[in-house]
């Protein structure tokens, strides 16, 4: 079928630099799913149990209820590490709860993923688990359903278009090195760098100015202290406490300070409409894209205006951030690595800042980001409530049980990955990626719901990574390995400290951003 530049791409997983991007054949999954924002019929879902399976009614193995509620304290508070033992001990379908209570099952098989995001999809919606999402983001397009998702999804997709790529990357690189010159500004300091929070001011700022137009200087201040104390008061598995609706009522200091946040963030989106209402910007950004709609009697109202834009800011920006940091985390643990990384930045780029167009070039560095994401996915679980009885693997899913899938624990499975927990960026070569099953590795989900803003988060880590490894090296500084704090993203567990090196080798300068 023929198809415009513009038709079906909100879903389709096309890269402006190779089909192999995310390390997936040009035939993902998501190309067929998207039929449904194609003028397709939207499928029914399968009603049969997944190829492989045994029919029966199995309960899955799994804890106890008494040894379920003796992890919970544990879960509530490292759940992909908790998840991730649960999966070693009893396998790909793993049960926890008590039926008169609610079930929970953990999928990690790859064909099972597949099942419930994209197979039979339509059975599985986001569910109350959710809510804790939706205190920051309303209805906005992580957590919306039915007829107000594919009208955000369609509404949203003009801004990821192609037309876009070579600005995006110019503003990528723009920001990138106005940072690199205050860090050069700055290097007699001889400190150490706090990477983390540079890189969530860096990109936010690019997210601000790619997608709203608006420079972070007038909001940087108020908006990033927000988002991160509202992100830190979030906590996904935490709806596994029956009590959290009632906590999260009382007049406790952090519920206060969460609540001022809000108000911070909600104050940022409402007057950047007002704004734009007010002085329109025909520019074909984000903003203009929502109030274009307004003015053709098919808009959001303000509320929705609000939940749309807040949740690309939150999930825009601060998972990029995550990747680049943890990236730079992992290359200073692996220098050997780092080495190749650079030896590529010489070999392509001989000297000169990256463009859009040398992005098909820079092989390794696109593997680096790839490997950090499976490693330290910034979604760290997906969750999702069963509709109707279903069947996985031979085994019963009661309709209202709960489905959660994490990629943090998909990615470290031995039969999809060799050595899982090593750092090996080369595994995402096209020889290495060639056999592996497409929903091994979903560090932006799958599906139809596959993220929509997969290509730009995707470039702008690439071309930031490579921007700051031509000029430096990243050294962490001397201690023990750096856990994971699982929030709405998965957050270093403490400050990720680093001392800058000239990349050339000459000198050894540190830098620290005050």
């Amino acid at each position: 079928m023929s198809m415009s530049r513009h038709q079906g791409q909100d879903d389709a997983v096309v890269y402006p630099y190779g089909s192999d991007a995310i390390g997936r054949s040009a035939d993902h999954p998501a190309d067929k799913a998207s039929k449904i924002n194609r003028g397709y019929p939207i499928p029914t879902g399968s009603k049969k149990p997944p190829i492989g399976t045994r029919t029966g009614q199995k309960t899955p193995p799994g804890p106890t209820l008494v040894q379920f509620f003796r992890l919970l304290p544990e879960l509530l508070r490292d759940a992909p590490h908790v998840l991730l033992q649960l999966f070693q001990e009893y396998g790909d379908v793993v049960c926890l709860g008590d039926r008169r209570l609610r079930l929970f099952f953990i999928l990690s098989h790859p064909q099972h993923i597949k099942h419930v995001l994209q197979d039979n999809y339509l059975n599985f919606s986001k569910g109350s688990i959710y809510d804790e999402l939706r205190m920051i983001h309303g209805d906005g397009l992580v957590t919306s359903e039915g007829d107000m998702w594919r009208r955000q999804r369609k509404q949203s997709q003009p801004a990821f278009y192609h037309d876009h790529d070579e600005e995006y990357a110019r503003i990528i690189v723009d920001a990138t090195t106005t940072m690199l010159d205050r860090w050069t500004a700055v290097a007699q300091s001889h400190r150490a760098l706090d990477i983390r929070e540079e890189m969530r001011t860096l990109t936010l700022e690019i997210l601000l100015k790619c997608l709203f137009s608006t420079d972070l200087a007038p909001v940087a201040e108020a908006l990033c202290p927000a988002l991160d104390l509202a992100e830190k008061h979030i906590h996904l598995a935490s709806r596994l406490n029956p009590l959290k609706p009632l906590l999260e009522r009382l007049p406790t200091p952090a519920n206060l300070r969460f609540r001022r946040a809000l108000r911070t963030i909600d104050h940022f989106a409402y007057g950047i409409l007002q704004q734009r209402s007010q002085c329109p910007l025909h520019n074909g950004d984000f903003v203009s894209l929502l109030l274009a709609e307004e003015k053709n009697g098919g808009g959001l109202d303000d509320q929705h205006k609000r939940d749309a834009m807040i949740t690309l800011v939150d999930s825009g920006f601060d998972s990029t951030a995550g990747a680049i940091t943890w990236a730079w985390y992992l290359l200073s643990r692996n220098p050997g690595c780092a080495r190749t990384l650079q030896a590529e930045l010489r070999d392509v780029l001989h000297g000169r800042t990256p463009t859009f167009e040398d992005l098909p070039q820079l092989r390794y560095t696109r593997m680096v980001v790839q490997e950090t994401l499976r490693l330290y996915p910034s979604a760290w679980a997906i969750a999702r409530t069963v509709i109707n009885d279903d069947e996985i693997d031979g085994y019963r899913i009661p309709a209202k049980s709960m489905i959660v899938i994490s990629p943090y624990v998909a990615h470290r499975r031995v039969a999809s990955w060799e050595n899982p927990e090593g750092f090996d960026p080369e595994r995402f070569s096209p020889e290495r990626s060639e056999n592996r099953s497409q929903f091994a590795y979903i560090p932006f989900g799958g599906g139809p719901r596959l993220c929509l803003g997969i290509r730009f988060a995707l470039m702008e880590a690439e071309l930031a990574l490579a921007t700051i490894a031509q000029r430096w090296r990243l050294d962490l500084l001397p201690g023990p390995p750096i856990g994971i704090k699982p929030t709405i993203s998965l957050r270093p567990q403490s400050t990720i400290m680093m001392t800058l090196h000239s990349a050339s080798g000459e000198g050894s300068d540190v830098v620290h951003a005050a």
